[in-house]
């Protein structure tokens, strides 16, 4: 947002040195600019909102983030369905057993 502002006052400055059509033109731009950083808010926001509600609704019902079903492949595990998403013994572990 801080890049469009910079882009809608550069326009602006220009359309108060310019004259005639061109002052027209550059004003334009500006309009234009400031319209798509308005959209780009508004989305940023609603997108926002649907994260926080998630969260939320997380919050009340008890479950986190860790909850959810993801499933993480290593290089060890792409290749083996039964791997997947198993605890793998620790090196002690493994000492310990021999």
């Amino acid at each position: 947002m801080t890049d469009t502002c910079g882009l809608i006052e550069a326009t602006l400055q220009l359309a108060i040195e310019g004259k005639g059509i061109k002052r027209l033109v550059f004003i334009n731009t500006a309009l234009n600019l400031s319209a798509r950083g308005t959209r780009a808010i508004k989305m940023f926001l609603s997108e926002w909102s649907v994260l926080v509600e998630d969260s939320k609704s997380r919050e009340k019902s008890g479950r986190s983030a860790r909850d959810s079903e993801l499933v993480i492949l290593t290089p060890l595990t792409a290749h083996d369905p039964a791997a997947k998403n198993q605890p793998q013994p620790s090196a002690e572990t493994e000492r310990e057993r021999k």
